[in-house]
Order: C-alpha cells, then structure tokens, then sequence
C-alpha cells in the first residue's frame, strides 16, 4: 500500500518556485531546495524529479500563481482599453508591493545560461506570446469600438507595451513604489491619447 505524502506538494513547489525566483537556477543547489522546501532530497525527487525538472515545474507553478492571475483581466470582456489599463494598475499594484522583488522569473529563467531544460525556452516564449497575444486583441476590440483614435498596428502596439511591462518590472528595483505607480500613470496617460 502506498504511503500518503506528509506534506502538500502544491506548498512546496511554491517553495521551490520562490528559492529558483529569488537565487535563480545557478544559483539554487538542492541542499537549498531541501532547506527552503523543508522536505528531504529522496521526497523532492520521488514528487518532483531532478532539480532541473522542478525549475521546469517551478515555472509552470508561476504562470498559474502569477502570470495567469494578473493577465486575467487583459483576457478578460469589456473594454480593450480599460483591459489594458486594468492589467498595468494590478502589475504596478504588485511590484509597488513588494511582491516582485526578483525581476520576471520568466525572463530570468531564460538568461541563465546553464538551463539546459529544452523545454524552458519554448515554454517561456509561449507565456510571454500570450502576453503579447492578450495585448493584442484588447488592441484590436478598442479600435472596433472607437476607443482608439489614433492608426495604429496592434502587433507593433502589443511589442511597446510588453517592453514597457519588462521596464516597469526592472525599474522596481530601482525607484520608490510612489515613482513607479507615477511612472505607470504617465504610461498611461500616453495609452489613453492612442
């Protein structure tokens, strides 16, 4: 008979997910994953796998916890515009909190050189493409309503913005959360002109 696990995988992954976010891949040994999970190596491999297949699972448990809950409303019905700004108040809400000390887990998964997992580019670039993607069709449906009034390529538009969500994310390192909320309101301010 099996034995029922003593601990809720879900939590530890969050764990691990957090250990990885904060140190990176390089910079996270399974000593460390044992200590932040508070499991022992032979409970990490036996739910888990190796240590490069709970980073692949770490940032599968990111876009569900993170991504996927603040793109939320750019997916969302309603105005494409009010979707758009709506997305960037909950990032700005979250990074003037505090909550994104690390940068992007996703961007800095795929600047590490020794993830050789070759399931983590792909996987990263389909996040951020359906980022992009979100931004596009909130683009598209507020230029079908009349909301936009300047031309614009929704593609080229959706590239701006997700360049502007990676500075945003950057520059929470380095201003005050009050410059970084002022910096979203200019932001914008500019969108709302389109």
């Amino acid at each position: 008979m099996a034995r029922t696990k003593a601990f809720n995988p879900e939590e530890k992954l969050t764990d691990a997910m957090m250990q990885f976010w904060q140190h990176g891949y390089d910079g996270t040994s399974l000593q460390d994953l044992v200590d932040a999970m508070g499991i022992n190596r032979f409970s990490i491999y036996n739910t888990f796998g190796d240590k490069e297949a709970l980073f692949f699972k770490s940032l599968q448990h990111y876009t569900t916890q993170i991504f996927e809950p603040l793109t939320g409303p750019l997916l969302s019905d309603g105005p494409g515009m009010q979707r758009i700004k709506q997305y960037f108040l909950n990032l700005s809400t979250i990074l003037a909190a505090g909550v994104i000390k690390s940068g992007c887990f996703m961007q800095n998964a795929v600047q590490e050189a020794s993830v050789t997992n070759p399931e983590v580019r792909p996987y990263v670039a389909s996040v951020f493409d359906r980022l992009r993607q979100g931004f596009v069709t909130a683009l598209q449906d507020a230029e079908n309503a009349g909301e936009i009034t300047v031309v614009l390529d929704a593609e080229s538009a959706a590239e701006f913005l997700l360049m502007q969500v990676q500075a945003l994310i950057v520059s929470q390192r380095l201003v005050s959360p009050e410059q970084l909320q002022a910096n979203t309101a200019f932001l914008l301010d500019d969108i709302a002109r389109w």
